[in-house]
């Protein structure tokens, strides 16, 4: 496998500038910062008065300590704006395989030096029809406070994001905890950057979705009163990019995210979600991701657990490759039915447990409540379905966004489960390492060939033989695909958008030869459900909602897949 290259951070230059100084006073379509200072970045943004509806802002090369947090809401009149820093990028290989490698020509250094918790970097973004691009920056932590909300927090509603060939080069002693966060309505891709941690034993996340689509509710409710919308543009894309270490992705609050064509190297976690639990508050758990052709890796000297993984919602997980480093593929639960799960606080001041057998990790017993926010089948005792669990989807009735202890099914005016659809994880065409484990579900109720299915004949797989339509999900050519299948068991806890999902087969040659996965919505009936995002992303080939595209940042030097 290739490694990515090493690189030196030259001796820093440190500023120690108040942001207020030469505010926002660029009034033309470009604007040249006259060096990697923070005040001379921040004289150079935009201003209110300009009258420019796209903008360049070119930051040149230096290597600089920024001491104080730049916060910049961009001005309405300006749709389109792009912040471009001189670092380059150059890629070689295919991304998603063990090929995919790079080097960097670090120009443009930004090290954090703010000792405040407050994202170094914070972007107000506007319309969803609005642009914003930033490229071509090199950045890592000198002596700064954790940033808990990144250091690069992106906020807003442009749903036209993109943040390209960035290199984070964290080194192994830094005080670093998060590096990119996305709230509010933004959505878009991240792409074609490096992102070394300093070691693959870290555990800070990269990029953290926290931003729930189209969420006019509050607290996530909006975002999963929606139905899910895989292959579609309205998640976060983070594809053709290289992590070291850490953490690549953390996502909670209702949000969506799409992690495709990545090489990820840690022996941490490389995918993962954040479920609904009282320790995290009022916030939902991640609604769902799609993971596919990612070249999962890391020192087979000290495995990690699972390389796969998820507390919550739903999962479309394909075509991976787990070279090594990992003991399992896809480790989950859900967080309030045991396995993982912390301390629970009753209703209406917290969530509460999933069932009532479930041991309570304080006292060590069993909790013998449960919680009314869970379906509570009475044909299984453990609380089933619980709340955002695994295998879960759309609410259909939909929560009020107040936060506890005043959460409510906005139907029935009570804590009462909101008759969430079954949409189940699926997983097919993951090759594995010889001897790793493909699932290890550590929760009391998610149950295989209900709640998640996979591939037939795989390790561990509890369908044996080949695909056959009875249980497990099957690929390959659309003409193989068997003519009987069995759907999910129906009834009022297992309805699904139509019908009631069973197993499923992805149709490798449909869509043009991209795929197309079809499920089994009622006895021996296939419905077509997901087909994937053309690749690249739309934003990266130029295609957006409105109508232009962000002008291409000067002196980037990369190779495009």
């Amino acid at each position: 496998m290739k490694r990515v290259l090493s690189f030196s951070i030259l001796p820093l230059l440190f500023f120690s500038m108040s942001t207020a100084a030469n505010a926002q006073s660029c009034t033309n379509a470009v604007c040249n910062a006259n060096s990697a200072s923070e005040s001379d970045v921040l004289a150079a943004l935009p201003s209110s008065g300009n009258t420019n509806a796209t903008v360049v802002v070119n930051i040149p090369s230096g290597n600089v300590s920024w001491s104080s947090d730049l916060k910049y809401t961009i001005p309405s009149g300006i749709t389109n704006l792009t912040i471009q820093g001189a670092t380059t990028i150059n890629w070689t290989g295919t991304p998603g395989t063990s090929s995919w490698a790079y080097s960097v020509n670090d120009q443009t250094i930004i090290g954090d030096a703010d000792p405040s918790n407050n994202a170094l970097i914070d972007i107000v973004t506007g319309s969803s029809n609005s642009k914003f691009r930033l490229s071509g920056l090199t950045l890592h932590q000198v002596s700064g406070g954790i940033k808990y909300t990144g250091d690069v927090h992106i906020e807003g509603g442009s749903h036209n994001v993109r943040i390209d060939h960035i290199h984070v080069a964290e080194n192994s002693g830094a005080n670093q905890d998060e590096w990119f966060r996305f709230t509010g309505g933004t959505l878009g891709v991240v792409d074609h950057s490096a992102f070394e941690l300093g070691d693959n034993t870290r555990t800070g996340n990269v990029i953290q979705a926290y931003n729930p689509y189209d969420d006019n509710i509050g607290w996530g409710d909006g975002s999963w009163a929606k139905g899910t919308q895989f292959g579609t543009v309205n998640a976060l894309y983070i594809e053709s990019n290289y992590f070291l270490g850490g953490a690549p992705d953390d996502c909670v609050d209702g949000a969506r995210f799409v992690m495709r064509y990545n090489t990820l190297d840690s022996n941490y976690v490389s995918i993962q979600t954040h479920g609904l639990k009282t320790p995290g508050g009022s916030q939902r758990a991640c609604n769902s991701y799609e993971a596919y052709h990612n070249y999962i890796t890391g020192s087979s000297a000290s495995r990690g657990d699972g390389s796969v993984g998820a507390k919550g919602g739903t999962a479309l997980i394909w075509g991976n490759t787990m070279a090594e480093g990992y003991y399992r593929f896809y480790a989950a639960s859900t967080d309030r039915n045991g396995g993982d799960s912390a301390a629970e606080t009753n209703t209406p001041n917290g969530w509460g447990y999933c069932g009532t057998t479930v041991t309570n990790p304080s006292s060590g017993s069993p909790n013998g409540v449960g919680s009314p926010w869970d379906g509570n089948t009475p044909s299984i005792t453990q609380g089933y379905p619980c709340l955002d669990g695994l295998g879960r989807g759309q609410d259909t009735q939909a929560l009020n966004g107040q936060g506890l202890p005043n959460r409510k099914n906005s139907v029935t005016g009570t804590i009462a489960w909101p008759h969430q659809y079954l949409q189940p994880i699926y997983m097919w065409n993951n090759k594995l390492y010889s001897g790793a484990t493909y699932i290890n579900i550590r929760d009391l109720v998610t149950t295989n060939n209900r709640d998640y299915y996979y591939d037939c004949g795989s390790q561990n797989s509890s369908c044996s033989g080949s695909f056959t339509g009875a249980a497990g999900t099957g690929f390959g050519l659309k003409s193989a695909r068997p003519s009987t299948c069995t759907a999910g068991p129906g009834g009022t806890y297992f309805q699904s958008p139509t019908g009631s999902y069973g197993v499923a087969y992805f149709a490798t040659d449909d869509n043009n030869g991209n795929g197309e996965l079809y499920v089994c919505t009622a006895t021996n009936t296939w419905t077509a459900v997901y087909q994937p995002l053309v690749y690249p992303h739309p934003i990266v080939s130029g295609t957006t909602t409105s109508s232009s595209t962000p002008p291409a940042p000067t002196g980037l030097v990369s190779t495009v897949y």
